[in-house]
């Protein structure tokens, strides 16, 4: 926010943080404090910045490759087949990642993906089969 003041900094992050994009964190050496960034916040603004882009429709494509297989699936692997770049995968893995259990994702080793590899039971895959829907169809 070129030109803001601080309060106008404060206010903006407020305001994303009561919509739920961002968790502000109060530090000692900002005043702003440590802003974390949710899912949400991409959903919103990458259609809007990335051209074309929809972090919930990559979700989706990101579910249909975890349906179509029992086994778990790699995170690299979907975002290289599909030609995404990790910033642009991350969004669409974390929205699949709120919806899987701990127990089914792996941490990311330090390889860049918020998650490396997931698998689903019955319950997220009735959740992703709803999530692909909402996306092919979102009046419905």
């Amino acid at each position: 926010m070129q030109g803001a003041s601080e309060i106008e900094v404060i206010e903006a992050l407020g305001e994303l943080e009561l919509e739920g994009m961002i968790k502000v964190s109060p530090t000692m050496a900002s005043s702003v404090g440590r802003v974390i960034a949710y899912p949400k916040l991409y959903e919103v603004f990458d259609p809007i910045v990335l051209e074309g882009v929809s972090p919930r429709a990559d979700a989706a494509v990101i579910a249909e490759a975890i349906l179509a297989t029992k086994d778990s699936v790699s995170m690299p692997d979907v975002a290289d087949v599909n030609g995404w770049s990790i910033r642009r995968a991350n969004p669409a893995i974390s929205i699949i990642g709120q919806m899987i259990d701990e127990a089914r994702k792996s941490s990311p080793y330090g390889i860049g993906y918020c998650v490396r590899v997931m698998t689903a039971d019955a319950k997220e895959r009735l959740l992703f089969r709803r999530l692909i829907d909402d996306v092919k169809d979102p009046q419905t």
